[in-house]
C-alpha cells in the first residue's frame, strides 16, 4: 500500500520571498501549492510567482498565474496540478 502524501502547510503572514526547506531526508513531489498574497501595501499590480529550487540551487520551474493582482487586493492562488 502506498504511503499517503504528506501536506506542508505553513501558516503566515510570512515575508516575499518566502521560503521552505526540506530536511535531507525528505524529497519534495508537489501535486498542488496554493498561497494568499496580501497586496494590500503593493504600490502597483503585482504578478504572485512560485519558483521552485533544486538543493543545490538550481532553478527547477517557475509558475506565475495569466493574471496580475491589481494593487491593493488580495489573491489566493493555485500552482498545480504538476
Amino acid at each position: 500500500m502506498a504511503t499517503p502524501p504528506t501536506v506542508i502547510l505553513v501558516n503566515g503572514p510570512n515575508a516575499t520571498p518566502f521560503t521552505y526547506t526540506l530536511a535531507n531526508s525528505e524529497a519534495f513531489e508537489p501535486r498542488v501549492i496554493t498561497a494568499t498574497f496580501d497586496g494590500s501595501a503593493a504600490g502597483a499590480a503585482f504578478w504572485p510567482c512560485c519558483s521552485i529550487y533544486s538543493n543545490d540551487g538550481h532553478l527547477l520551474g517557475r509558475f506565475i498565474p495569466p493574471a496580475s493582482v491589481p494593487a491593493g487586493d488580495t489573491a489566493e492562488v493555485t500552482y498545480g496540478p504538476f
